[in-house]
């Protein structure tokens, strides 16, 4: 597994929108130019139901340069975490990888 670039905690009923940022990686004019599909992994193995990463969008261009995306993390068992790891190409091309770590908790 790799180093997370952020970790977020969410309920296991919770279909919820998250952002990417990756404005501190490009370079003056550089841009987002794709998002692979994210590979999603488990240190305890495969899980049913297993985390849903759906929704992939890159943000509207500002002055021309796309710096950010969304997506929606939903489902997941509550008491474990989930690594998902995106492979970012951009317009130089440079392929930046963002991993995102979710605890899954429940939540009353």
């Amino acid at each position: 597994m790799s180093l997370p670039t952020a970790t977020f905690s969410k309920g296991f009923q919770e279909n919820r929108r998250y952002l990417i940022d990756m404005t501190l990686d490009l370079a003056v004019g550089e841009s987002i130019a794709s998002i692979a599909a994210p590979v999603i992994t488990s240190p305890s193995g495969e899980m049913i139901p297993t985390l849903v990463i759906n929704n992939i969008v890159l943000a509207p261009a500002v002055n021309g340069i796309v710096n950010q995306a969304t997506f929606f993390a939903s489902i997941g068992t509550a008491g474990q975490s989930y690594e998902v790891d995106f492979l970012i190409t951009t317009s130089l091309p440079q392929v930046i990888e963002a991993v995102v770590a979710f605890n899954i908790v429940s939540k009353t």
